[in-house]
């Protein structure tokens, strides 16, 4: 028999249960698939931001190493650093994509982390900035690192 029995009455004296469940969280939370699939989204926007490095270490790096070893420069400690790097990358070319999906799962789970509370929401934005400086960072100083050789080989050439 359905109906309002005493006993189902709570002590505060609220009345008879509600027929439907309650949203019963706090305001500014948000649902756990919204909060997994916003992290997975920045996450996935993250590796699209490092996409242009890595092209670099792949492509352009080995053509720099090539165009470099044939005038036989000798480079600077940061263009031997990025040639160094690409040429690891480009031996373990099978583990890189392990390791950025890896890093990205990783890189969810803080976000996913620091989204969860609204107190640590600023936290989240500020991690979410902060590995797009760093992606757009190494991009430019690979350019850099790369560019200052050339530029004293074209002011070599234009003596």
């Amino acid at each position: 028999m359905s109906g309002f029995r005493p006993e189902d009455a709570s002590l505060d004296g609220d009345g008879p249960p509600e027929p439907f469940p309650v949203d019963r969280r706090v305001p500014g939370e948000t649902s756990l698939l919204v909060e997994l699939l916003t992290a997975g989204g920045l996450a996935s926007f993250h590796g699209i931001v490092w996409l242009p490095f890595f092209i670099a270490m792949f492509a352009f790096v080995p053509r720099h190493k090539k165009f470099f070893a044939d005038f036989g420069m000798k480079l600077p400690a940061a263009a031997e650093l990025f040639i160094d790097l690409s040429d690891a990358m480009q031996e373990a070319w099978i583990v890189v994509p392990f390791l950025l999906g890896m890093a990205l799962v990783l890189d969810a789970a803080v976000m996913y982390g620091l989204r969860r509370s609204p107190a640590t929401r600023l936290l989240a934005w500020l991690w979410f900035m902060l590995v797009i400086l760093l992606a757009q960072g190494m991009l430019l100083f690979t350019w850099l690192a790369l560019w200052a050789p050339i530029s004293e080989l074209l002011e070599a050439f234009s003596r």
